[in-house]
């Protein structure tokens, strides 16, 4: 996932470096299957890149069981509205882990709709 948006030019070509040295200091890897790799993009982009990736069954990573990814590009300055976003993106995420319906209906997740579509049935 990191690697398509690097190449597309929605994250900077170190993003992945710098995803890497945070993994070395502590796991993105949550409860539930969820992980959320997430650093500073230094691309000038202003905004939030959230990218959803859902796998269609369990893979391991660093001995946890994965099958979602939210993949989280920060912006180097955070004015108020991209901080409130921020904010935002993180609170779905732990909507996400903390909600069967919404995490189930992650797992069906289509990527050509848009993202609301998580919340149908709820």
């Amino acid at each position: 996932m990191i690697q398509a948006k690097i190449k597309s030019g929605s994250l900077s070509a170190d993003f992945l470096k710098s995803w890497e040295k945070r993994e070395r200091q502590g796991s993105n890897v949550f409860e539930n299957g969820i992980a959320i790799p997430h650093v500073v993009d230094n691309s000038d982009n202003e905004r939030i890149l959230l990218n959803i990736g859902v796998f269609d069954t369990d893979v391991k990573y660093q001995d946890r069981k994965v099958r979602i990814v939210f993949l989280i590009g920060i912006p180097q300055k955070l004015n108020h509205q991209l901080n409130k976003v921020l904010t935002q993106v993180y609170d779905l995420v732990f909507a996400v882990a903390n909600n069967r319906n919404i995490y189930n209906n992650i797992l069906d997740y289509d990527q050509q709709r848009a993202l609301t579509q998580i919340t149908e049935g709820i």
